[in-house]
């Protein structure tokens, strides 16, 4: 891959990854990513699969959670999941 290709190719991830970071969600208070976690945590997914679905490292997705129940000034997961279905975040939380 030529050099030029690489460093495009970089600059369009790199703008991916900092759309998913700008505040969009419930309220304008989370980001794209967040959004991704919080619907995986409403389909009973571990930090583990959430990692491995959003190709992200494990600690990563702890930090999101971690963010999420801050913002939303919620308790646990189960809390986060109850908010995700009664925000219409997901259909079926089971799925």
């Amino acid at each position: 891959m030529s050099p030029l290709m690489a460093a495009k190719i970089l600059r369009e991830f790199s703008s991916l990854a900092d759309s998913r970071s700008e505040p969009v969600g419930p309220a304008g208070k989370l980001t794209l990513w967040e959004i991704e976690v919080l619907e995986l945590i409403a389909k009973r997914r571990t930090n583990r699969q959430i990692a491995d679905a959003l190709s992200l490292a494990e600690s990563t997705v702890k930090k999101h959670v971690r963010n999420i129940l801050a913002k939303l000034h919620l308790k646990n997961r189960a809390q986060a999941a109850a908010y995700t279905v009664r925000e219409g975040l997901v259909d079926d939380a089971a799925t």
